[in-house]
């Protein structure tokens, strides 16, 4: 049989071999399980589908997708789920019904999922997990049963966007699709697998409301090994679910999860394979997300190093340069004050609820950028600038000639700031994202608890902004009416650079005026749910005063205005080294690989919340928004 006819518009094969965990996340804080009751007085419940297909008529047989299946089921359970809500379907099981045939599939996602009757209720936590082959047929896609024929799709196979519609028809709020796959053909085992582009790129057009965690990146190999029995990516899966991904409270957030499942994950293909392999996630995250919760007191220690070992080479203050000639300084763990006394003066006396002061704990170093990103960055990963301060910008005619490739870029959206994000992280092969808005104001502040990291007074001489209504002091100062070359003014304690002005800084919480009256002592990530996300610093148009260290505003993810970039975080791994190398004698087997997905069907895109309408800039000196009236904006209340 010949299995490597191009699909249409690709010179690939056309079946995939993987494992798609398709997960459903609802609730912001999901309570202990409970027994099944009245809708309006239940708590959420976790429930799991899992799926794993080892034996197939018509194709190879698959040696750990089953395994995989049984001990992500066996992790859940340890992890608080309720055994009599965790279904496994694989080949040999007990129950007729939950052999994983095509009619025992269909049949088992419809009691799970069906919007009026199905056990899963609202806000509750659902996994459907499956790990087998699936195809590739004239533009659909298709999971495959033990007895899928490529040559009767319809009545083997089933439909993964069928699959698509019944998760979006579900009472869960937020979903999840973890994929774990990479290009192969199952017919011939020893072909290459490699991410395709096509594959990659149908991947990553996630519609608002699904999570998409991906094993790996374009280009990039999914990897097995037996040493560990499972593949690499889900062995660090499963790790992080036992503990080594939660918080000290024992808290597993969703962030969490997948920041330790893709370092480790990076550091064993690296160190084993001498290959890269990096997990990705993508999608609206609505803050802290809660996947399960574990006794602190039980969580796994982790180990001491012995007396005599090195430390590690990275010491506060230490700057590194990535490919692209970025540079970052490393940030040490640490605890401050966060928020604003009451003496200090605020917008509408702000330190009583939205700047009310608090203590926060830093618990992991991290590297952020030392300067805001530049239009020149900016431009060479994503091919464009959309900065309205550029030599094509609708304003150049400000800018008298200058160059503005190291000015900072301005005028994107949440959404283009991820994909930065992304992308740097895919060339890199490191974690790059926005900083939570607890990371920012430590390193804003370096130490310092005066308004400003330089002191407590600003005219536009410390700070690109807007020096005519300046701040702690009766002499105005500057006013550019522009953004600058980032540097152009000193930098705080900690070598960073334009963290009070020249443009606001997004970061990766949602925002809320009353959320520090709940805030966690260590590492918060902001609210769990609303439709704002976070900026801080100030800018070149606001006036001091909007520029102090612990001022705060919101805007809907797609904002865009003129004074609004960002700066970039690289996460740092605290963890020991992944595992003790297996014996070399070890094979090296990959994960079997994916089709071409179809884009999702029009059903699922049809949950994407509105966005508030557009309201214009409010004047300076009013709380929760920037200043400018000459940009449209909508911006938290």
């Amino acid at each position: 049989m010949d299995c490597s006819r191009p699909v249409r518009g690709f010179r690939l094969p056309w079946q995939w071999v993987g494992y798609v965990l398709l997960a459903a996340v609802a609730g912001q804080a999901v309570g202990p399980a409970n027994s099944c009751g009245a809708e309006d007085e239940r708590l959420p419940q976790k429930w799991a589908l899992l799926i794993g297909i080892d034996k197939y008529v018509n194709y190879p047989d698959l040696p750990i997708c089953g395994i995989d299946e049984r001990d992500l089921g066996a992790q859940l359970v340890k992890a608080g789920y309720a055994a009599n809500r965790v279904f496994v379907m694989r080949d040999g099981a007990r129950k007729k019904s939950l052999l994983p045939t095509k009619e025992n599939i269909e049949r088992q996602l419809e009691l799970l999922l069906d919007p009026t009757k199905g056990l899963v209720g609202v806000g509750d936590l659902v996994i459907v997990s499956y790990s087998g082959y699936g195809i590739s047929l004239r533009g659909k896609s298709y999971l495959c049963p033990p007895g899928a024929d490529e040559n009767d799709p319809p009545g083997t196979m089933i439909p993964l966007d069928r699959v698509y519609r019944q998760i979006d028809r579900s009472r869960a709020a937020l979903k999840l699709l973890v994929v774990d796959v990479c290009r192969d053909d199952p017919a011939h085992p020893t072909i290459a697998k490699t991410m395709s582009h096509g594959f990659f790129n149908s991947l990553h057009k996630v519609p608002r409301g699904l999570f998409l965690l991906s094993s790996c990146g374009e280009g990039q190999k999914a990897l097995n090994d037996p040493a560990l029995g499972h593949s690499v990516f889900m062995h660090f899966l499963l790790d992080g679910l036992a503990g080594k991904a939660a918080h000290a409270d024992g808290d597993i957030t969703l962030t969490n999860l997948y920041l330790y499942t893709t370092t480790q994950t990076r550091k064993y293909a690296a160190k084993k394979f001498k290959a890269f392999q990096l997990p990705a996630l993508e999608g609206s995250m609505e803050g802290r997300f809660e996947v399960c919760r574990l006794d602190p007191d039980a969580l796994p220690a982790r180990p001491t190093p012995p007396a005599d070992q090195k430390k590690p080479t990275q010491t506060p203050g230490e700057v590194v340069m990535n490919s692209i000639g970025m540079k970052l300084v490393l940030v040490p763990a640490g605890e401050f004050l966060m928020g604003s006394p009451e003496t200090e003066k605020s917008m509408n006396n702000e330190h009583e609820q939205i700047e009310q002061q608090h203590r926060v704990q830093i618990t992991r170093p991290f590297y952020l950028g030392v300067y805001e990103v530049t239009q020149a960055q900016f431009q060479l990963l994503m091919g464009k600038n959309p900065s309205r301060f550029s030599g094509i910008g609708p304003l150049k005619d400000r800018l008298k000639g200058l160059n503005t490739s190291l000015f900072p870029v301005e005028h994107v959206s949440l959404d283009e700031t991820l994909e930065f994000c992304r992308r740097l992280s895919e060339k890199e092969g490191k974690l790059y994202r926005l900083p939570t808005e607890a990371e920012w104001e430590y390193a804003c502040r370096a130490g310092t608890s005066s308004p400003y990291s330089f002191g407590a007074a600003c005219n536009g001489r410390q700070a690109n902004c807007n020096g005519e209504k300046p701040y702690g002091t009766k002499t105005k100062g500057p006013y550019l009416e522009r953004t600058t070359k980032v540097g152009s003014y000193r930098p705080n304690a900690f070598g960073l650079f334009d963290m009070h002005g020249n443009v606001w800084e997004r970061c990766s919480d949602l925002y809320d005026g009353k959320y520090y009256d709940e805030s966690p002592l260590a590492d918060p990530e902001g609210p769990a749910s609303g439709g704002y996300y976070v900026s801080r610093g100030g800018s070149w148009f606001t006036s001091p005063l909007s520029c102090r260290s612990a001022s705060r505003y919101g805007n809907v993810p797609s904002f865009r205005a003129d004074d609004l970039g960002f700066r970039v975080c690289l996460a740092v791994a605290d963890e020991p080294e992944a595992e003790a190398e297996p014996p070399a004698t070890a094979a090296t087997p990959e994960k079997p690989a994916a089709p071409e997905k179809p884009e999702p069907p029009a059903t699922a895109a049809a949950t994407e919340k509105p966005e508030p309408p557009a309201t214009e800039k409010p004047a300076p000196e009013k709380p929760a928004a920037p200043e400018k009236p000459a940009t449209p904006a909508t911006v938290a209340p």
